[in-house]
């Protein structure tokens, strides 16, 4: 949609397997398309919007360790811990290397252990899975329903307000999100552009 030049087109499982192979925190560009929360129920003039947003992100990072480094540039030195996820487990696979573990991008439900190899991860059902990644820049958006360019500020009246995280204790917060695998639809990643098929 935003792109100007020439991608790969790549299924999600092999988007899926490039992605459980990043080792280290790694910034990407996403393209997402989401619908997001609206007020008014069925008398909302956009209910059945989507948003088609392209954002750069952080994958593979620390919540904990991002909101502390935060806190430590503010002047706060006060050690922040995260609360347990209230729903699904951030995922982590093995390290050959270090004989630990290691972080992998996605959040997943329905699952028995944190820590997943690759053949099992390759095995869950894409709709148990989320991207897991710190906002880093919102590049663009645009709100389409029934195929056409709804105007932004029109839409965004009717938006469900989000409440900024109260326990980070930052000027600056650090925004954690965790993206439905199946509503991404594009990655930037190393110079290379995959709009991910089906």
């Amino acid at each position: 949609m935003f792109w100007s030049f020439t991608m790969k087109i790549v299924s999600r499982n092999e988007m899926r397997k490039m992605l459980f192979n990043v080792r280290g925190s790694k910034p990407i560009t996403i393209s997402t398309k989401t619908k997001p929360s609206l007020v008014g129920g069925k008398k909302c003039p956009f209910v059945g919007v989507e948003k088609i947003a392209i954002i750069n992100v952080m994958i593979n990072f620390d919540y904990t360790k991002s909101v502390n480094r935060q806190r430590m540039r503010e002047g706060n030195s006060e050690e922040f811990v995260a609360s347990e996820r209230k729903w699904g487990a951030t995922l982590h696979t093995y390290n050959e290397v270090s004989g630990g573990t290691r972080n992998i991008p996605f959040v997943a439900k329905n699952v028995d252990s944190d820590v997943i190899s690759e053949e099992d991860f390759m095995n869950l059902p894409d709709s148990d899975l989320f991207l897991n990644v710190k906002i880093e820049k919102n590049v663009g958006y645009e709100y389409v329903l029934n195929g056409e360019v709804q105007d932004k500020d029109e839409v965004n009246k009717h938006l469900r307000p989000s409440t900024p995280s109260s326990k980070q204790d930052v000027e600056k917060e650090i925004i954690p999100r965790s993206y439905s695998w199946s509503n991404v639809t594009e990655i930037v990643m190393s110079g290379e552009v995959y709009k991910i098929a089906g």
